[in-house]
């Protein structure tokens, strides 16, 4: 039988993990998932479990994320639909602030991106999205948001037996039938680590002269350093940026795990909930053992829309499954949607890397080996606050913006 490039790529990412589920072990994964930070701040404590059995079976990194609401900035996710992806100026589109490109790897006749960007908080740099839009008119939809804040779901009160995890699309539709229709049904939710990205911890915003912001530009750019490569180590300098983000709670780190079965990831954009629609699918994706529930806002814009819509109450979600028919289960997830009236949603599947189409952009740049967007921002000292670059000259031809700024001002 002759697999799909897509079947083929999953067979061999799952020949490439080696799944166990001892449940001691797992038991002790959720223990260390559910007080990582604590374990992380106690160097005795770390040394001792990063020689535990589960430790070296499942953790593949240990990452982080800013509270990038005390450092005055947000990370923005732009999904954009266009025909054709020579309409867009992609060092336009891509700024000097994008961390990752990921494009689906079945694509039809539109070439949808997301990207993932450093931004100011509550300003982002859309000018060159509303030129696609308004003028050129090229673009077939986009969703352009904000991560507000995050539910990180992890747990092993259901579909685990000893061969490992069972999915069924039909125990998943009543469950979620139960939680829309049975007003006495309250289901005991699984632990959730909530993560709060844009509530400042102080009362004023970590300048790009900090010594906070400085320790973060030490660990944190397109991606997170790999904390488990650095704790216990000589590298005192990336150590000590380390623990002092993490004891002023300015990082939240978090688990990549790996020899668990999962095998497939599907996204979800839903633009438009409201509060008790977000507490609803809140419950019901606690279903699934692995999942990320971000509330989100910004705006969105469907072809034929007079002009783009704003949202507040947002909601993405990033669900891990492992071999199944993913299909069935997007099937019930539209049912639902429908139900709850939501009318727009982006559902994504089979997403690939996309840092091959970064590199051809700017390919005058040898290595983005000290491509750094936290340091590519403009920093107004008097108003305390980040800028955008200018896009534009006065005549309208694009200025791009540096990509290796050496000060955070024009």
């Amino acid at each position: 039988m002759k697999l799909s490039p897509i079947e083929y790529i999953s067979k061999v990412n799952h020949l490439r993990e080696r799944p166990d589920y001892n449940i001691t072990h797992l038991t002790e994964l959720l223990h260390f998932h559910s007080h990582l930070k604590m374990i992380l701040s106690h160097h005795d404590q770390y040394q001792q479990v990063k020689d535990e059995e589960f430790f070296k079976k499942y953790i593949k990194s240990i990452k982080l994320k800013p509270s990038f609401g005390s450092f005055g900035l947000s990370q923005f996710y732009l999904f954009i639909d266009c025909p054709n992806v020579n309409d867009f100026d992609l060092k336009l589109l891509f700024l000097n602030t994008f961390q990752s490109l990921k494009f689906p790897m079945c694509i039809e006749n539109t070439v949808p991106f997301l990207i993932k960007y450093i931004m100011p908080y509550n300003r982002p740099n859309e000018r060159y999205l509303n030129w696609l839009t308004k003028t050129k008119k090229t673009v077939r939809s986009y969703c352009f948001y904000s991560v507000q804040k995050e539910h990180r779901i992890f747990h092993l009160d259901k579909n685990l037996t000893s061969k490992g995890w069972v999915y069924d699309k039909d125990d998943f539709k009543v469950y979620a039938e139960k939680i829309l229709f049975r007003e006495d049904y309250n289901p005991q939710l699984p632990e959730m680590i909530e993560l709060n990205f844009q509530k400042p911890l102080t009362g004023m915003i970590l300048s790009p002269d900090s010594p906070e912001f400085q320790a973060l530009i030490k660990i944190y750019s397109t991606k997170s350093i790999d904390i488990k490569s650095f704790l216990g180590t000589k590298k005192r300098g990336t150590v000590d940026a380390l623990m002092v983000l993490l004891e002023k709670d300015l990082i939240f780190p978090f688990l990549s795990m790996k020899n668990l079965g999962f095998c497939e990831v599907i996204r979800i954009i839903l633009p438009e909930t409201t509060p008790i629609i977000q507490k609803k699918l809140l419950k019901i994706f606690t279903f699934f053992n692995l999942c990320t529930v971000s509330e989100i806002e910004g705006k969105y814009y469907i072809q034929g829309f007079g002009k783009e819509k704003q949202f507040e109450k947002g909601i993405s979600l990033k669900i891990y499954f492992p071999e199944t028919h993913v299909g069935f289960f997007i099937d019930i997830f539209i049912n639902l949607f429908e139900y709850l009236e939501i009318e727009h949603y982006i559902i994504l599947h089979d997403l690939a890397d996309g840092a091959h189409i970064i590199k051809s952009t700017f390919e005058d740049i040898e290595s983005f080996k000290s491509y750094n967007p936290l340091t590519n921002l403009i920093w107004d000292e008097t108003d305390k606050m980040w800028k955008n670059h200018k896009i534009y000259n006065k005549n309208r031809k694009p200025v791009y913006p540096n990509l290796f700024l050496t000060k955070n001002s024009e």
